[in-house]
């Protein structure tokens, strides 16, 4: 949170860096995130902290000393250690070193400026190594192999071979059979509308963002925030949980949003109902979710915003259904069932990424399987529970006992 507020205050002054962190912190699901994610939550502090320091790279370029490609390196290689993904942070310092030097140099700068292309070159490479090298000391994986390892685990990292059960829009389907929106859906429905009316928001101004500022650090951040997700959807990721795989697009969606309201303010400056309408308007937004997460302060990462309320009904009409039998004789099975309390195993030991944090309740699916085999589904060679069916089941067995209290 510290390091986005620090990247808007590069942007856009202070009082940007200080509108973000706010912002950051009154985001139930990042801030809910940060107090259980163990590894979602730190590889987006990377991605964060690399972006901080790219800003400032770019703004020292072609002699950035030693203090900021240092920092740098250290964000990268946070990211690079948590997740195969940071690597993608090396393409992104490429890019936009490249486009810098095109923005001040010129085409004709590359033959011209040969002194300068080679520090630039220096400094990229460098950057690039010194994280690469800190990364893989912190990941055992890597340390096995450190050429054909750490590019196994990022080609493992976009396709995120884990196939669960999720329920998604009312329907219990796979991961690997999700829509190509998934990650869309999960994204504007769980956002503040502070973020989400900033994004969009900052499509129609962006012509006055680039005017008021540099145009690179804005165009770091909306490629940071919006290349990730298209890429999820172009390469068809197994994606689950949500969009906790996304999390590190976050941090450069609340500094545009904050970009945003900023303009938005100075445009709206001269009429001054106009700006206390605004100032109305976002702090309704803001005390939405501050009332949300004091209301659920143990569990703020099951936010959803208001434009994703909904009834909670799903079709159950009896015209709709053919129905060949009754449920019934489900108690026995159900005796047979043992609830339990649980935790997911480490990585390590399962092959899945799973949250290893949270404490669950639920059955086990080989005794489900036994008695309940419809209600249960293999797939990555592990067994997956229709909890949602069980829930039935579970009704008709409750039916049963009554009925059977009543007759002794």
């Amino acid at each position: 949170m510290i390091f986005t507020a620090l990247l808007a205050k590069e942007i856009a002054g202070w009082r940007a860096g200080i509108v973000t962190l706010v912002l950051m912190f009154l985001s139930p699901r990042f801030l809910g995130h940060s107090m259980m994610n163990p590894k979602d939550i730190p590889f987006a502090a990377g991605f964060a902290v690399a972006l901080y320091f790219m800003v400032l790279l770019m703004k020292k370029l072609p002699k950035p000393g030693w203090k900021i490609p240092l920092g740098l390196a250290l964000g990268m290689a946070l990211a690079i250690s948590t997740r195969a993904g940071g690597l993608l942070l090396i393409a992104y310092l490429g890019l936009f070193m490249g486009l810098h030097f095109l923005m001040n140099y010129g085409l004709k700068g590359i033959v011209s400026e040969i002194k300068t292309v080679g520090q630039y070159a220096a400094y990229g490479i460098g950057i690039a190594v010194v994280s690469s090298i800190i990364a893989i000391l912190f990941w055992p994986f890597a340390l096995v192999d450190p050429l054909s390892h750490p590019l196994e685990a990022l080609e493992e990292f976009s396709k995120l071979g884990v196939k669960i059960r999720l329920l998604f829009q009312g329907e219990n389907i796979m991961s690997d059979q999700t829509p190509w929106h998934y990650p869309i859906t999960w994204i504007w429905r769980t956002i503040p509308l502070f973020t989400l009316f900033g994004m969009i928001g900052s499509l129609a101004l962006l012509p006055k963002l680039l005017k008021r500022y540099h145009i690179l650090p804005i165009m770091l951040c909306y490629f940071a925030a919006i290349f990730p997700i298209a890429y999820v959807i172009f390469k068809e990721s197994i994606i689950h949980d949500g969009w906790r795989h996304l999390m590190f697009v976050y941090p450069p969606m609340v500094v545009i949003a904050s970009l945003f309201w900023l303009q938005l303010e100075k445009m709206l400056k001269p009429n001054k109902i106009a700006t206390y309408a605004l100032y109305g308007l976002l702090g309704i937004m803001v005390a939405s979710t501050t009332l949300f997460i004091v209301r659920n302060h143990h569990y703020p990462y099951v936010y959803f915003n208001l434009l994703s309320a909904q009834n909670g009904f799903s079709a159950s009409d009896g015209r709709l259904k053919n129905i060949s039998a009754k449920l019934d004789g489900v108690l026995g099975r159900v005796e047979k069932l043992q609830t339990i309390v649980y935790q997911y195993k480490p990585e390590s030991e399962t092959g899945l990424d799973l949250d290893t944090v949270t404490v669950h309740y639920g059955v086990i699916a080989q005794e489900v399987q036994k008695v309940f085999p419809e209600l249960v589904e293999e797939s990555s060679e592990y067994l997956h529970v229709n909890y949602e069916e069980l829930s039935i089941v579970l009704l008709e067995a409750v039916k049963e006992l009554n009925a059977k209290n009543k007759d002794m």
